[in-house]
């Protein structure tokens, strides 16, 4: 058994938990409301902004043969910036004033902390599991795609055949590094891995529930 088929396997409920998020269901029913929409692009867009120093610390700290897949990774994550600007220019938003909220804050942390402080196998735990969990979330969105969605942009970025074939890259790195690993080591990575999940549910929650500083 793999790595991502052990974690998928022992956390198999919070896995589904957090892909049957409310925020991800009135997406497939076209039901979200913009005000709840337009919060999550708000902080996924400082979210993914600040993902690129999280990418910048593992470009230093990797072996050379992950350089131009993280490279094409932050070229990735400007690509989602300019279509969080463009949808935010037409909602009247202004992105530069934007404060994250303490689950967005947090997540980022974890990032960084990670980046700086664990080794490759957790790092790249966090990165298959975060993106997976996107990947997951949108392609059951793109589902019950309607014509003229003003969200389709957001939905094929994490859909599309691209973003897919760059999380089986993930998935396939990640089984790799972890394929001789001790129980022992296994164990602190599976903490990782559901750390992620969890933090990827209490986005979706934070966003619905437009949750932030009083």
């Amino acid at each position: 058994m793999s790595y991502t088929e052990r974690a998928h396997k022992k956390y198999e409920s919070r896995w589904t938990k957090m892909l049957s998020h409310p925020f991800i269901r009135d997406m497939r029913s076209g039901e979200i409301a913009v005000e709840t929409f337009n919060f999550w692009v708000m902080q996924d867009y400082i979210f993914v902004r600040e993902a690129i120093r999280f990418f910048g610390v593992l470009l230093a700290k990797f072996p050379r043969k992950y350089q131009q897949p993280f490279e094409q990774s932050i070229a990735g994550l400007e690509h989602e910036l300019t279509i969080f600007e463009k949808y935010a220019k037409g909602q009247g938003i202004n992105l530069s004033e934007v404060i994250p909220t303490p689950i967005c804050r947090a997540y980022n942390d974890f990032l960084l902390s990670s980046a700086y402080n664990e080794d490759i196998d957790n790092n790249f735990t966090i990165l298959y599991t975060a993106e997976k969990a996107y990947h997951e979330a949108w392609k059951s969105v793109r589902q019950y795609l309607k014509p003229g969605t003003p969200y389709e942009e957001f939905i094929e970025n994490w859909a599309g055949d691209a973003f897919k074939q760059y999380v089986e890259w993930l998935e396939n790195e990640l089984n790799q590094l972890t394929a001789d690993l001790p129980e022992h080591r296994l164990q602190k990575i599976d903490k990782t891995f559901l750390t992620t999940v969890q933090y990827e549910y209490l986005f979706w929650e934070m966003a619905y529930n437009k949750l932030q500083w009083m």
